[in-house]
This record gives C-alpha cells, structure tokens and sequence, in this order.
C-alpha cells in the first residue's frame, strides 16, 4: 500500500511539474497519439515516468556492489585471487619485493614475498569460516618446492587450534590480514 501511494505521489508531483513546465510553451505541444479531452499532456507525459523510475531504481539496486570488507581502513576484496594480489600489493607497500605465483600448480604458495635478505612462501586463504589443518600444510609442502625460507598463512579469518599447533610444529607463520605488516618482525 504504501508502495502504491508512494507511485501516486510520485506521478501527481510529475504532473504538477511537467504542466508547469508546459505552461511556458507557446503553441500546441506535439504528442505522438491523439489524447482525449480530458486527458492533459503533462498527464500522457507523466504516466510512464514512474514506471521508468522504478526500474532504473531496481536496475541502480541490482548492479553488483563492490564485495569488499575494511580492515584498519583498508579495503580487502573477496575473491580470492585478487585477495592474493592484495596481500602481495600490501607487502610491497611495507618495502617487501612480492610477487604472485601462477593460479593453478603454485604448489601451496600464492605469494613469494623477500624482505631483508629472506624469503617467504605465503599462502593466501580469504575465508569466513576458521582456516584448518589443510592450508599449514599446503604452505609447509610450498615452502620445500618454492625453496623459501619461510612459509607463512594469510586469512581475514581465524585459525583452527589444531591448524595453530601443526603450525607451531613445522615453523609456518599464522597471520591475520590486518597484521600483515608485522609480518616482517616475525620472519
């Protein structure tokens, strides 16, 4: 109902508008279709104009929205590859050299990062849910393959406690998104 008297108020204001704009045309106003009497030009004119507005409303409520989440002012895409571009993109801004693997065959580590005389292979996992068992030892196998000297694990999550104690085990660094700059300290 109140949808309905929203697109009658909306349509009124639209005529009232759209006679006031005509009453400054001189002459007859060309429509395309013969109109009856009763029926005034600002009216045939004001009729599709809700219906036009409501669907560029819906078309404006239904484009796809940016799929971002803050962190200490900084904005973390969802997708997990730009995620890994992300975390490579941060740790150049902290004075590391990074680079990303290739997608597919990385073998564990999505990113490479080299801070003072060190290397680090980075597996990067942009999850809701808790980051388990799997994600320590993807990063522990990458580390040996990429030869670095260090395997850490990124997420915009938290860590199972037994992700915390095979990580504890093998040495690979558990870290949060937004304490990726104190990564360095850590290494």
């Amino acid at each position: 109902m109140t949808r309905l008297l929203s697109l009658y108020f909306l349509l009124v204001f639209c005529v009232f508008f759209l006679e006031s704009l005509l009453r400054g045309w001189a002459g007859p106003i060309p429509l395309p279709v013969a109109l009856p009497g009763w029926v005034s030009p600002a009216l045939a004119l004001a009729l599709p104009l809700p219906v036009i507005l409501r669907a560029a409303f819906r078309r404006y409520k239904a484009r796809p929205k940016s799929r971002t989440v803050r962190i200490r002012n900084d904005r973390i895409p969802e997708d997990g590859l730009e995620f890994e571009q992300w975390v490579a993109s941060r740790l150049r801004s902290y004075g590391w050299k990074a680079d990303v693997t290739r997608g597919s065959g990385d073998q564990g580590i999505d990113v490479i990062g080299r801070v003072a005389g060190r290397t680090v292979g980075i597996q990067c996992k942009r999850y809701k849910a808790a980051v388990g068992n799997k994600a320590v030892q993807e990063a522990y196998a990458g580390m040996a393959y990429h030869r670095t000297q260090r395997a850490a694990v990124v997420t915009t999550s938290r860590f199972t406690k037994s992700a915390e104690e095979l990580a504890a085990r093998t040495g690979v660094i558990l870290v949060h998104a937004s304490d990726l700059k104190g990564l360095g300290r850590r290494i």
